[in-house]
């Protein structure tokens, strides 16, 4: 009700691509805009005003990348609750596990296809960078750093894709069961559900060309920072554009990002040591995760029910300690880890629902998942037995 108010009000129907039935062709249409702006903007930067027209134009990009994604985001959710309904409530439910799902090849599985031959040695590791090498672990943080800039995070990643099948026949055959699965439906239910299928493909395929604008961006301010001699990723956008335009001093600057970055390597210190914001508050205080109990209760967003070994991860530059058939227990996950679900026997995460890029992988994988536990990442340890119940959303602690 809120949002709906706030659009009435604001108009915000004039900045975003907010009918349902023509988003999927808005996105389809900016997504040849961004291939033809990234040919030009790709070419290697020579001097700052060359720099400053890349941040510009990639901002531009942003924005109205953001105007169609938002509303893909929405109508996807409300799509998939009103099938997920509606197929119930016509005593089809057995059919809501293969229906909801894409009927195409995300680019998330097509990446980790590409992993997985990398890991076979297929292809070359050169040869997989240019085409995916604008992806990360945490990729909606301009900063965070690209497959490109972190080749060793790729090692990892294309060993654990290895040990599993190939993701994309595992891709091809779920996709030939959601279309059969479609239809068997009534007619007008099989739009709805037709429709369906295709936002869960945006929900993937969107986040991937998102990454490569935010990788052509970044290289420009990676090349402001060298010019300029001063990591200006702890800048405001505002205090950066008065640093080049002369009205802010550099040592001002400077005591400003030295002063910042100090914070923040506190900052990471903290969080590498389990000391994590609180995920949950009432009002402003922090409800502290229970105490280890026999069953944690989630959201099952990925059926099926494994026992396995609790491996706890905070970060990708964990992910060599995730054995096989392991429980991968995250705060969230971004589709960067998804390789770690083909080496993974099940997954649970603190954050994330039926839509999460965690929740579109793990079902399009077979992968029994469970969100929403509060506190997992503390609760459970490494070493710890549990059962995990993705069709119910439990956590059993052996």
């Amino acid at each position: 009700g809120s949002i709906l108010r706030e659009t009435l009000a604001l108009r915000r129907w004039r900045r975003f691509r907010w009918n349902p039935l023509t988003n999927p062709r808005a996105w389809r249409a900016y997504e040849v805009e961004l291939d033809d702006a990234l040919g030009g903007l790709c070419r290697p930067i020579e001097d700052l005003a060359q720099a400053q027209e890349v941040r510009r134009a990639c901002r531009a990009l942003a924005e109205r990348y953001v105007g169609v994604h938002i509303c893909s985001l929405l109508f996807a959710n409300l799509l998939f609750e009103l099938c997920e309904a509606a197929l119930e409530a016509r005593g089809l439910r057995a059919l809501a596990r293969d229906a909801l799902r894409p009927v195409e090849q995300s680019w998330t599985v097509r990446t980790n296809q590409a992993l997985w031959r990398l890991g076979r040695g297929e292809i070359e590791q050169a040869d997989f960078l240019r085409d995916f090498g604008h992806r990360a672990a945490s990729s909606w943080e301009l900063f965070s750093p690209r497959w490109v800039e972190a080749p060793e995070r790729v090692e990892v990643l294309c060993s654990a894709a290895a040990q599993h099948a190939d993701p994309g026949s595992m891709a091809t055959t779920q996709a030939a069961r959601a279309m059969a699965a479609r239809a068997e439906l009534p007619p007008g239910l099989r739009r709805v559900v037709a429709l369906t299928q295709d936002y869960l493909l945006l929900r993937e395929d969107q986040r991937y060309h998102f990454d490569r604008l935010l990788w052509t961006w970044k290289k420009a301010f990676l090349w402001i920072e060298g010019e300029l001699g001063l990591p200006i990723r702890f800048l405001e956008r505002v205090e950066l554009d008065a640093l080049l335009d002369g009205v802010l001093e550099h040592s001002e600057a400077e005591e400003r990002v030295f002063r910042r970055q100090a914070a923040w390597r506190d900052e990471v210190a903290q969080r590498g040591a389990g000391d994590d914001p609180p995920v949950f508050l009432v009002g402003a205080d922090a409800v502290a995760p229970a105490a280890a109990a026999q069953r944690l209760q989630g959201m099952g967003i990925s059926r099926g029910t494994v026992t396995g070994t609790v491996r706890v991860m905070r970060s990708l530059d964990e992910a060599g300690r995730l054995g096989p058939g392991d429980i991968l227990v995250a705060r969230t996950t971004d589709p960067g880890w998804t390789p770690l679900f083909m080496k993974a026997g099940g997954l649970v995460m603190e954050l994330g629902g039926m839509l999460s890029h965690g929740a579109v992988v793990a079902r399009e994988y077979g992968l029994p998942a469970v969100v929403n536990v509060q506190g997992a990442t503390t609760v459970l340890r490494d070493g710890d037995r549990v059962t995990i119940d993705g069709t119910r959303g439990v956590v059993w602690v052996r």
